[in-house]
């Protein structure tokens, strides 16, 4: 199974094939609990979502569907919510002290948030985009902000944040669903 793309693991999964889950957890699980310790700087937090994650891409993976992006773009998006929920969580219940993370490398940290098996292409990708959009976009999926953050932050309208979001993820779910398939299909 090895050979088997994201795209084919996940079709195996929501058919409830173990084996093919736990490649497809195998795959992901280090880039994913990268991102959440990015988000999170909180060991246990991060594993802890990093199960409830998984949970939910196991249990809820016949609604994946991959006009929408691809299968890691879809876990990413999973996990990000998770750990803002997370974050939302920290702000109503104060913590008497403040935990260090354990070390995360910086390449760890920095996966973008739609990245897909090959996360040059992604890279390439997000560096393709104009500027704008990208700033949008690592401010809210490596930085955590809502979109109201965002324009609160850069002194601009909501409604430009959320189409300079909505249209570089548009722009890199196209870019690397076109890769994904002209690779593999």
């Amino acid at each position: 199974m090895a050979d088997s793309t994201d795209f084919d693991l996940m079709v195996k999964i929501s058919a409830g094939d173990e084996s093919a889950y736990a490649e497809f957890y195998d795959r992901h699980a280090g880039r994913t609990y990268g991102f959440l310790m990015h988000m999170l700087k909180n060991t246990n937090e991060a594993e802890d979502i990093l199960q409830d994650v998984f949970w939910q891409a196991w249990s809820k993976a016949k609604q994946y569907d991959s006009s929408r992006g691809t299968p890691i773009a879809w876990l990413i998006l999973i996990a990000r919510s998770r750990a803002l929920d997370g974050l939302r969580r920290r702000k109503r219940i104060p913590s008497p002290v403040e935990e260090v993370p354990d070390q995360v490398s910086h390449e760890d940290a920095s996966i973008s948030a739609i990245a897909s098996e090959n996360s040059e292409r992604a890279q390439h990708a997000m560096e393709n985009l104009p500027i704008e959009q990208k700033k949008a976009i690592q401010l809210a999926f490596f930085d955590g902000l809502s979109h109201s953050e965002i324009a609160e932050r850069e002194k601009l309208p909501l409604g430009t944040v959320k189409t300079r979001v909505r249209s570089g993820l548009n722009k890199l779910r196209d870019t690397l669903v076109a890769g994904e398939k002209g690779s593999h299909g």
